[in-house]
């Protein structure tokens, strides 16, 4: 019975996790803020803790949100490295995570997403290939 109750303890949410549908997310370029999606109430999301949520793990990609330096900030690991589904697997990560947001190609660009090679992260170096969409988006390497 007092395993029972420490588990339900460590496993409530915190009173800080969001409640709202929605919640405000800053800009990297402007003072306006981007509504999203509360990732937090999505029953696909994992909730790790009050700061940190998987969002999306399937066999192509994850999608994590999490807090760096007190920013909201999104990481998405692409698998399969040198198949040809590379590039068919980052469309879809980023797709699943604009539509799990609710924001626009443009919206997505304003926001701090990282998207890395999940083989580059086992390796020596993390290259952040960003939203193929956006400014700092780079061509993924040739399988």
């Amino acid at each position: 019975m007092i395993l029972v109750a420490i588990l339900f303890i460590k496993n409530k949410p915190s009173e800080s996790i969001p409640k709202e549908s929605t919640m405000s997310l800053p800009s990297k370029e402007s003072k306006d803020d981007i509504i999203v999606n509360n990732y937090y109430q999505d029953p696909r999301s994992e909730i790790i803790d009050e700061k940190d949520v998987v969002i999306e793990k399937n066999e192509a990609f994850d999608i994590l949100a999490y807090d760096y330096n007190n920013k909201r900030t999104f990481l998405i690991y692409l698998y399969n490295r040198g198949s040809d589904v590379l590039e068919a697997n980052r469309q879809a990560a980023e797709k699943t995570l604009m539509e799990r947001l609710n924001i626009t190609k443009e919206q997505a660009c304003l926001l701090e997403i990282s998207l890395v090679l999940a083989d580059d992260i086992e390796g020596a170096t993390t290259e952040d290939y960003g939203l193929s969409f956006c400014p700092n988006g780079k061509a993924l390497p040739l399988p």
